[in-house]
C-alpha cells in the first residue's frame, strides 16, 4: 500500500514509515539524545557558514548570529 504524503504549508516534514518504526523502538532519552545531536550538528554547520561569509566577525558575534538564527529563523 502506498501512503499519500501531504506536502503543504500545514506539514513541514514527512517521516518515512521505516523511520517511524525505528524511532518507536527508542526510549525517550534516546530520542532526546538524537535531537540534541541534530541540534548540535546544525549549530556547527551554521557557525561554519557564518565564519565563511563573515571572516572579520569575532566568536561572540558568530555565536550571537547563530543563536539569533535559531531563535528567529530567516526572513
Amino acid at each position: 500500500m502506498v501512503r499519500k504524503l501531504r506536502l503543504d504549508s500545514g506539514q513541514i516534514e514527512v517521516v518515512d514509515d521505516a523511520m517511524t518504526a525505528v524511532l518507536k523502538k527508542k526510549t525517550s532519552a534516546e530520542r532526546l539524545a538524537i535531537g540534541n545531536s541534530l541540534r548540535s550538528a546544525a549549530r556547527s554547520i551554521m557557525k561554519a557558514h557564518f565564519l565563511q561569509i563573515h571572516p572579520d566577525w569575532d566568536s561572540t558575534t558568530i555565536d550571537r548570529a547563530v543563536s539569533d538564527r535559531f531563535l528567529h529563523g530567516t526572513s
